[in-house]
């Protein structure tokens, strides 16, 4: 099993389903950062827990510059997303697509 301190390497680009380095088993291979699912995810614990997106960067430590940006298609860089998956009690396997 890969640990998710060496799963998720480099984020590259900004748009959906950008692409990370994926080092483990199959370095050679690529993942794609579903972000879509993971703003939603945030949303509904966000909603569940009637707290605000302010809220969520308080509890997190992510700015909520980086929780809007995300919001308008941007991604969070290493540290923000395993801040994120924390947060959510989520496994990085959830939000990582095989390409």
């Amino acid at each position: 099993m890969v640990e998710v301190g060496v799963v998720v390497g480099v984020v590259v680009g900004v748009e959906v389903g950008v692409e990370v380095v994926v080092n483990g088993p199959h370095p050679d291979k690529l993942a794609r950062l579903d972000l879509e699912k993971l703003i939603c995810d945030l949303d509904s614990a966000r909603f569940k827990r009637r707290i605000s997106w302010r809220d969520v960067a308080a509890e997190t430590g992510v700015a909520a510059s980086t929780l809007t940006r995300m919001a308008q298609g941007k991604h969070p860089d290493v540290d923000n997303f395993l801040c994120l998956l924390e947060w959510l009690k989520a496994s990085h396997a959830t939000y990582l697509e095989k390409s």
